[in-house]
């Protein structure tokens, strides 16, 4: 908590020097790239100070309220400092967009070789999914975080860390407050997350789960067939993102019928069998294995039962002929 603190009193101060060396900076240089660049540096700025706060605002306790941050309201200091700070840059943007109002907008094309950023092509900012901890969430937050923030050279690991922590929640939230948010936590802080979510058989079987126990449709509704269909779309896709083969699918579709047939204690045994195994899907093959295994057993478990009966039966008749055998001859 106190390293969140004082993240956010950093970004603060980051704001404060960006407004005092804007208004340094030589009028020969105030161009419209210059002017944009410092207005989406602004942004950056605005979204990760909002984005720190929430997680605060989370977390907070009396003795947190206690903080300069709260007592002294830097976060409305920042929004007051950010609006003005943002007003100065579009006021100083304005002639160029009042020159260029008249001309018409034209797509820029891209040329061979030439990227997407050389033509300044804006994308919408992308909102990172919130991860719960529900092994049916994990495969779409890892994907979306690991393409957006953990591959993305242009972040400091600070930064990955905050982005990580900032959409959590739950027992993941739990697994990561004690992470302080600095370069060093980072990789250590994504695998524990990924050793603690990134299971295959787990996030497999949470999705089986899901598909199978959808509620039936009971008349012709159209959000209930709808609600239907993306389920179980959202589902086959989740299976192929985690890169399962169409034969490992067809596998887990069979296991997860069998097993759900099994008495709870075979299910435990199956369980632990896995447990000591990878954390990759099982196969067909494992889990016949398994059953022709548990069904032998059990038949030799029953075989000696009726043995011992049959034992204990012919002992007990051996003992009484012998007593009154033994009665008869004393008379």
């Amino acid at each position: 908590m106190d390293a969140l603190l004082a993240y956010q009193k950093e970004v603060l101060d980051n704001l404060k020097k960006s407004e005092k060396n804007y208004k340094k900076t030589p009028k020969d240089r105030l161009k419209k790239p210059y002017l944009e660049t410092r207005l989406d540096n602004l942004e950056q700025l605005w979204i990760t100070f909002k984005d720190g706060h929430k997680s605060l605002i989370g977390k907070v306790t009396e003795k947190d309220k206690q903080d300069t941050y709260f007592t002294e309201d830097m976060y409305e200091e920042f929004e007051e400092l950010y609006v003005s700070y943002k007003t100065l840059l579009k006021e100083a943007l304005q002639p160029y967009l009042a020159s260029s109002s008249g001309t018409s907008s034209v797509t820029p094309k891209i040329s061979a070789g030439q990227t997407v950023s050389e033509c300044e092509v804006k994308l919408p900012r992308v909102q990172l999914p919130t991860f719960s901890g529900k092994y049916v969430e994990w495969q779409s937050f890892y994907d979306m975080f690991n393409s957006l923030v953990h591959t993305n050279k242009n972040l400091s690991p600070v930064q990955k860390l905050h982005y990580l922590k900032s959409n959590l929640s739950g027992e993941p939230e739990t697994l990561l407050r004690n992470f302080s948010i600095t370069n060093e936590n980072y990789d250590e802080a994504w695998k524990q997350l990924l050793k603690r979510y990134d299971n295959k058989r787990y996030n497999c079987n949470a999705l089986m789960r899901l598909l199978f126990t959808q509620k039936p449709v009971t008349s012709e509704s159209p959000s209930a067939i709808k609600h239907l269909l993306d389920t179980t779309t959202t589902c086959l896709q989740s299976l192929r993102n985690m890169d399962i083969s169409a034969e490992s699918i067809n596998d887990a579709f069979v296991i997860y019928l069998v097993v759900s047939k099994l008495d709870p204690e075979s299910i435990k045994q199956w369980e632990y069998q896995l447990g000591v195994l990878s954390n990759d899907l099982p196969t067909w093959t494992q889990l016949s294995e398994f059953l022709e295994s548990k069904f032998r057993s059990l038949e030799m478990i029953d075989s000696n039962k009726l043995l011992n009966v049959v034992i204990q039966r012919v002992a007990s008749d051996v003992a009484g002929g012998t007593i009154h055998y033994y009665i008869l001859k004393r008379r």
